[in-house]
């Protein structure tokens, strides 16, 4: 496969929307299909096609309307998340699209208007170690004070995930912050993140 080439990972929602995962191999792309957990699909099976130097194929999976992170700490969120993309970066894309964009993203979060999209960033650490790097644009209107960037990404991802409470991190600018859930959020409106230095992926 070359440089230039991308794969197009599709997963047809019950929603009646698409969400599209974008892979530069068709190792990546399979391994994304792999790597959710299929527990946590709603509805029929519906097709998931895989795009990619002009061939297609496709298998069969369970479509879903929402996707809920693992973790042992329960939380409450009464609104399912929906997004309408989710592309693979390579780490050093990630860190530049991150730092490119966060900007905006927490002008949007500390301008408490309701009704506010955001484009997520998220490293996930899936079972065997491997860490993938997503950016995730958000799709649901909700009141930006009660988004609990936790709680949200929780929601939207899928993945079996290591450590305490999952893995995954989302950048803020050169700092990353940790939505392990650890220590828990007693309450609700805290905005208490866990920081942590920035990880080479292994």
């Amino acid at each position: 496969m070359s440089k230039q080439s991308a794969l197009e990972v599709v997963f047809n929602m019950v929603n009646g929307r698409q969400l599209r995962f974008r892979a530069h191999s068709e190792e990546d792309a399979r391994n994304v299909i792999q790597s959710i957990n299929p527990q946590k699909f709603f509805s029929e099976r519906k097709e998931v096609s895989l795009f990619g130097n002009a061939s297609q194929s496709s298998i069969l999976l369970d479509a879903v309307a929402f996707m809920v992170f693992e973790t042992p700490i329960k939380l409450d969120w009464p609104y399912p998340i929906h997004f309408s993309s989710a592309k693979i970066l390579n780490r050093n894309l990630f860190i530049k699209a991150a730092t490119d964009e966060l900007p905006r993203v927490r002008q949007i979060l500390d301008s408490n208007q309701a009704g506010k999209p955001i484009p997520l960033f998220l490293e996930l650490v899936i079972e065997g170690g491997r860490h993938w790097f997503l950016r995730a644009e958000s799709e649901t209107l909700m009141p930006a004070e009660r988004m609990q960037i936790p709680k949200t990404l929780r929601d939207i991802t899928g993945f079996h995930a290591t450590g305490p409470g999952g893995g995954g991190v989302l950048f803020n600018m050169n700092r990353v912050v940790s939505w392990t859930l650890h220590p828990p959020l007693t309450d609700p409106n805290s905005k208490a993140w866990r920081m942590a230095p920035i990880r080479e992926n292994p």
